[in-house]
């Protein structure tokens, strides 16, 4: 009974403390030979049991015998190694999504993050709901044209018109883009609607016609946008302007710009440049002035194609906003000096702000600095602030602040810069000082950031991953960098890197003008005017890489880090 209660103790103790896990347990064994001994004394060794028997036998006398065996055992205990764990998955995060373009309301969507089986540890990211439930999104009609002021005249050109000799009414218009521009109001409030056709005598030039009276401004406009290309001169003289261009096409190999005050160009374009010589697509400003433009806005303008040194220049200029700018450098310029190329340069200038500058698939030749360029030598720059940037798959690096002057208030602020050929950000020469803020770098063929500069150079909340040289080069203050890269470069999910998804700055605002530095609450996705922006830099240019390989450049972009865009940003 004793016996018994001890047997049924133990198995209830081996229930509640369970011996700690092994992983092996291995025995080696040595037998022993086989003693034979009578009473306590031994007598003889043998082989095996069987033997020792026999030899007791052969003995041949009655008596008590014992054989006896002594069998040698050592165990080694192996441990099971660590076991490999997953760290948690990101916190689930909930975002309110507007309704696609054409539709008003808006939804939420949950994004919830799972961790896959050890040893890989893989993150998936799952969005629920996709789309927009059902009666979530109403649908409105499209927006119609802007209509042609009630204010004042409005005047009409039109190259199939038979000469120039027309009135400019709607029955008899201009021929001539340049004899309709001067048509318009010194006192401003006039229209110039443009008929669709290709423009490209002399008499098509913009150089200075038609100019408005303070905040009375005169537009030239497209009659539809896209439709009006302009392979005639454009370049603004120095003076106070109040015009305002619209939905206009500038394409050929010579240098375009404006000087002067007061001029708004949106939902336009300008594509090539010369080349060779110290040349631009566009450029903003000139050295013979100080400044050399002020209260200059681009707005949902694209600049690219083959020659030019730099397909956005802001030189020598103060107060210029460049808002939902599209840049591809290319090539097709070269020169024997070794000047610097890039796409859009800031360049000795001051109060420059950039809003969702997009910046992609530049070609890189020889002196390319970088896609998004801070030159500063004979003026020093001061104040140059670039939100919601996103500078892509550049052939050099991505952004740079370069030159022998000292500068101030040069900001990268909620950025992405991703597959840089070259450093993702660098900061070289005289004291520069750049401050990296909510900036996301992944996938840089060098450093992520460098600083080579005089001065230092800070960068916080950010994300440095995926560097094929150091993350971060040279001294710098850092604060909450990390290097996870994020699932899309527009939304981390952290309280580190970009979220680039609404719209900055009020639209048609001039710099110091109410909302013209604010956050906007529509979406930035998709792209405005994404399927003419893709017709004019990928189909009419014979471009099919990069983001003219995709089906819109929201779904490039989104989907540049490999994952997929979302589908409510596709709507």
């Amino acid at each position: 009974m004793t016996r018994y209660l001890l047997a049924l103790a133990a198995a209830f103790a081996a229930l509640i403390f369970p011996p700690p896990a092994i992983a092996a347990a291995v025995a080696d064994v040595t037998p022993g030979a086989w003693s034979l001994y009578v009473g306590t004394s031994k007598t003889t060794e043998h082989a095996s049991e069987a033997a020792c028997v026999n030899a007791a036998k052969a003995l041949g006398r009655a008596a008590k015998y014992t054989c006896r065996t002594i069998t040698g055992v050592v165990v080694s205990i192996v441990a099971d190694p660590p076991p490999v764990v997953c760290p948690a998955a990101s916190t689930a995060t909930s975002v309110t999504m507007a309704c696609p373009s054409g539709t008003t309301g808006t939804w939420t969507q949950t994004t919830t993050y799972t961790m896959g089986p050890p040893p890989a540890c893989v993150q998936s990211a799952s969005m629920s709901p996709a789309q927009a439930p059902d009666g979530a999104c109403v649908a409105v009609p499209p927006p119609p044209p802007p209509p042609a002021p009630t204010s004042g005249p409005v005047f009409y050109v039109d190259g199939s018109a038979p000469n120039d000799s027309g009135t400019g009414t709607a029955t008899s218009p201009k021929k001539c883009i340049g004899s309709g521009a001067s048509l318009l109001p010194a006192s401003g409030g006039g229209t110039l609607i443009i008929r669709p056709g290709t423009y490209s005598q002399a008499c098509d030039a913009l150089k200075g016609q038609g100019r408005g009276a303070p905040n009375a401004w005169n537009v030239i406009r497209a009659e539809t946008d896209g439709t009006v290309k302009i392979t005639a001169a454009f370049g603004l003289p120095y003076a106070d302007h109040w015009l305002q261009f619209e939905g206009l096409l500038w394409d050929s190999p010579q240098s375009k710009g404006v000087t002067g005050r007061y001029v708004k160009i949106l939902r336009s374009a300008f594509r090539g440049g010369p080349a060779n010589d110290n040349t631009v697509t566009f450029g903003i400003g000139t050295n013979d002035k100080t400044p050399g433009a002020q209260y200059v806005l681009l707005e949902d303008v694209q600049a690219f194609g083959p020659g030019g040194r730099y397909n956005v220049l802001v030189y020598n200029s103060d107060k210029v906003v460049l808002r939902r700018v599209i840049a591809r450098h290319e090539l097709g310029w070269s020169d024997t000096k070794g000047d610097p190329q890039a796409a859009v340069s800031l360049y000795n200038s001051t109060d420059v702000l950039t809003q969702n500058l997009l910046v992609l698939d530049s070609t890189a030749s020889k002196n390319f600095e970088a896609s998004l360029y801070h030159p500063s030598n004979s003026r020093s720059s001061a104040n140059i602030r670039n939100v919601g940037a996103m500078i892509l798959t550049s052939g050099g690096s991505g952004v740079g602040w370069d030159d022998g002057a000292t500068v101030t208030g040069m900001t990268l602020e909620n950025s992405a810069v991703v597959k840089s050929a070259g450093v993702g950000v660098f900061a070289n020469g005289g004291t520069k000082n750049p401050a990296l803020s909510r900036v996301t770098i992944v996938g840089s063929a060098s450093h992520g950031v460098a600083n080579w500069s005089n001065g230092g150079l800070s960068i916080a909340d950010s994300i440095v991953a995926g560097s094929g040289g150091e993350q971060i080069k040279g001294a710098a203050t850092k604060s909450n960098v990390t290097s996870t890269a994020p699932v899309w470069l527009p939304r981390a999910t952290s309280s580190a890197g970009a979220v680039i998804e609404k719209r900055l700055g009020k639209s048609g605002t001039l710099w110091g003008e109410a909302g013209f530095d604010a956050e906007q609450t529509e979406s930035l996705w998709p792209w405005p005017q994404e399927s003419l922006i893709k017709q004019r830099m990928c189909v009419d240019s014979g471009v099919t890489s990069g983001m003219c390989s995709a089906s819109s450049i929201t779904g490039y972009v989104w989907g540049l880090l490999g994952t997929a865009a979302p589908a409510e940003v596709l709507k």
